[in-house]
């Protein structure tokens, strides 16, 4: 069984986003940290382990956080095998 971790975010300003993506684990222990940046009305759309140097292999409890100075709307999905569910997005 495969599973894994997708996150797809989005700005709908006229403005570039410059921000950081960090990977925390169950209890906010910082895993990985990647920049980030969105060119004006973009979105960026990748699996986790394409973000983060580290992610650890299986069944991951954890989160990525976003930090921005610019709103952006974001969806996360959990891929196992050939079936995708959403995640909550806690803003």
């Amino acid at each position: 069984m495969s599973i894994s971790r997708h996150i797809a975010i989005a700005i709908i300003l006229g403005i570039t986003l410059l921000g950081t993506l960090i990977l925390r684990d169950a209890n906010s222990t910082e895993i990985s940290r990647a920049s980030l940046t969105i060119l004006p009305m973009g979105q960026l759309s990748r699996y986790a382990r394409e973000l983060f140097t580290i992610v650890p292999p299986g069944e991951f409890d954890g989160k990525i956080e976003v930090v921005s100075t610019l709103p952006v709307v974001a969806l996360t999905l959990r891929q196992r095998d050939l079936t995708f569910t959403s995640q909550p997005v806690i803003p």
